[in-house]
């Protein structure tokens, strides 16, 4: 359980740190996406703006130049393709803008460009009419500063997108900092909980396994008066139970031992005494063996005597019956 316990808790904090890491990198990109998205939106305002720059520069050029039909005729196609262009550029940043500020900006530009173009037609017609009078007039009086209400609305336009892009990119160098912050937190808090885990685990493991050493070692030695302590339920609590039930087996095994020993030996002294008395009889039994002996011995010589005679007794019946036989004979 400690081990599972401890493995779970470094997978989850390393899971945490994964999560935290692709939350961030996710967010990172979401704003670098943003960030690119406003650049282009800059990029496509710029370009507006110049294109209306050139475009306002070729009407003074136009209406300085007192309508000259050459100088007209060679600005107007420019200006028609700068107009195509502006209105390609209008269409694409409606629809990449996305906040209502931006979008009230752009409106605002827009509103800027159509009261501009409506008094730049007045000052073409002016100068195709020969109205060269009306037409310094307007350009001095109306389209002067309709241009500049344009120009710098559209000014505002691109300055609130570099605003916002600026802002953005901070956004990704502080969400950068903040993913480097947690994640080096996260990855040195889980180093931390994994050593302490570890010297945790290994403790928890090692102390109750020198324990079962110690009480294998005494009770291969012989010494089985110390109890062995079993103040755990996991595997190892299992194991200094088995020891220890093995040792209070060990010692009935050794008591009925003992008991067996010492009736052994209370008959192993009665066997003692009844062999000595056995010896003593024994010794008494040779002495009258070898008494019988002599007496034997002594009926032995007898005994050849008695067959000497027996033997000369025999010759001499044997003489006889021959004799007999021959005094029958005769």
């Amino acid at each position: 359980m400690r081990l599972g316990a401890g493995f779970s808790i470094v997978l989850a904090l390393t899971l945490a740190v994964a999560a935290l890491g692709m939350s961030q990198l996710q967010r990172i990109r979401t704003l670098e996406q943003d960030s690119d998205a406003r650049e282009q939106l800059n990029t496509l305002a710029v370009q507006w703006r110049n294109e209306t720059g050139i475009n306002l520069a070729r009407t003074h050029a136009i209406a300085k130049s007192a309508g000259a039909r050459t100088l007209w005729d060679d600005l107007r196609t420019p200006m028609e393709e700068s107009s195509a262009r502006i209105n390609g550029l209008l269409k694409e940043l409606q629809e990449r803008t996305r906040t209502t500020e931006g979008k009230q900006l752009l409106a605002q530009a827009e509103q800027a460009r159509k009261e501009y173009v409506s008094v730049r037609d007045k000052v073409f017609k002016a100068l195709e009419l020969a109205q060269y009078d009306e037409a310094d007039e307007l350009l001095a009086g109306e389209l002067a500063p309709r241009s500049q209400t344009y120009l710098g609305a559209i000014d505002a336009y691109v300055q609130r997108q570099n605003q916002r892009l600026a802002e953005t990119r901070a956004l990704v160098a502080d969400s950068v900092s903040s993913a480097l912050v947690w994640l080096t937190v996260l990855t040195v808090g889980a180093l931390l909980a994994g050593i302490l885990l570890a010297w945790l685990i290994t403790r928890s493991v090692t102390r109750p396994l020198q324990q079962a050493i110690g009480a294998a070692d005494l009770i291969a030695n012989g010494d089985l008066s110390k109890d062995v302590l079993v103040d755990r339920k996991d595997e190892l609590g299992l194991l200094l139970s088995a020891l220890g039930r093995m040792q209070d087996q060990l010692r009935t095994v050794v008591g009925r031992i003992r008991q067996s020993t010492d009736s052994i030996t209370t008959a192993s002294g009665e066997i003692a005494a009844g062999s000595q008395d056995l010896s003593a009889r024994t010794e008494q039994t040779a002495s009258n063996l070898q008494q019988t002996a002599a007496s034997m011995e002594q009926i032995t010589g007898t005994v050849k005597q008695s067959a000497d005679a027996a033997r000369q007794a025999n010759q001499l019946a044997a003489s006889a019956s021959e004799v007999a036989a021959k005094g029958g004979a005769v």
